[in-house]
């Protein structure tokens, strides 16, 4: 759907096919938001919509990705002590900011979203994890996966995303993004694991001259 399609859709208002849910919506009553569709004669559920309270007036919310990048910055890097152009001071990340947004993608993307359990966001010393609710889905394995094969557990989640430019058509955000983009900036490789509850990566964080001192 293209952008212009959706606001339109959102000015229309909330009826039998279309609902809005704020992002504070849990994953356990997504779940059920959708098998109601399901049941019914399927419909648009539009997350991080809400009635501002003054009729056929919506506001969208910032998107998550976004935010959290935001509002993690001074987690994930530092300001230098040195000066820079225009008396500014140069930021460093621990970590390389396209391979983090690209984790949080794929937990978004591929969570199970049955479970009530949240994706998790550690920072640690030297490392930075990301974990996902759920197995690997139909059959997948991370050695499948590093070779770049792809089996979407939440394909609607993947194509709205894909229409918003969030993930490209080969989705295969892994293989060329996450383990190259941590290599060439930490040295490091990312660390993959996986078990019956969960999916976690593990990228480490870059160690700067100064810090090795």
């Amino acid at each position: 759907m293209a952008p212009e399609d959706l606001l339109r859709l959102i000015e229309q208002g909330e009826n039998s096919g279309v609902e809005f849910k704020r992002d504070a919506l849990r994953p356990e009553q997504l779940a059920r938001e959708v098998v109601a569709f399901a049941n019914f004669q399927g419909g648009r559920l539009l997350i991080g919509v809400e009635d501002s309270g003054t009729g056929q007036m919506f506001r969208a919310q910032p998107g998550l990705i976004e935010v959290f990048m935001e509002r993690a910055q001074p987690f994930l890097s530092e300001e230098t002590a040195e000066l820079v152009e225009n008396l500014r001071r140069e930021r460093r990340w621990f970590y390389p900011p396209e391979a983090v947004r690209e984790c949080l993608l794929n937990a978004v993307a591929h969570r199970d979203w049955t479970r009530p359990a949240e994706i998790e966001v550690v920072r640690y010393g030297n490392r930075l994890t990301v974990t996902s609710p759920g197995a690997l889905q139909n059959a997948m394995t991370i050695v499948k996966m590093l070779a770049g094969q792809r089996s979407a557990r939440n394909p609607i989640i993947v194509e709205v995303l894909r229409d918003y430019g969030y993930v490209d058509a080969r989705g295969m955000g892994v293989r060329r993004k996450i383990v190259p983009l941590v290599h060439a900036y930490t040295g490091d490789q990312a660390i993959f694991e996986a078990t019956d509850d969960f999916l976690r990566i593990t990228l480490p964080a870059k160690r700067f001259h100064a810090d090795c001192q």
